[in-house]
């Protein structure tokens, strides 16, 4: 498998087998690495509340759609807590996280 390689989602989408993860990342470092990850070709981008750095991710996202990466070609994944798994709680917390 490569970078590139793909999975056909249920609406015909293809989404990337393979994504860049933030669970290590902090600060200043975690906003380069995103946008180093995206502007080397990964398309998928994986975080989490838990992981106290969407702000950052989310500023180095900011940064590749500014330089160019169209938002239509990006997967964004995160994680929803067992607490907010009602309908409600899941629609929040994917609001939050997208705002962050």
């Amino acid at each position: 498998m490569s970078q590139t390689d793909t999975y056909t989602m249920n609406d015909g989408r293809h989404i990337p087998v393979f994504g860049f993860g933030t669970a290590e990342l902090e600060g200043d470092e975690a906003t380069q690495s995103t946008a180093d990850a995206l502007e080397m070709g990964y398309r998928l981008v994986d975080t989490s509340p838990n992981y106290g750095n969407e702000v950052e991710v989310g500023k180095g996202i900011q940064s590749a759609l500014e330089k160019g990466l169209s938002r239509e070609a990006l997967f964004l994944s995160t994680k929803v807590e067992p607490e907010d798994m009602s309908k409600d709680g899941v629609l929040q917390s994917v609001e939050e996280s997208l705002s962050r």
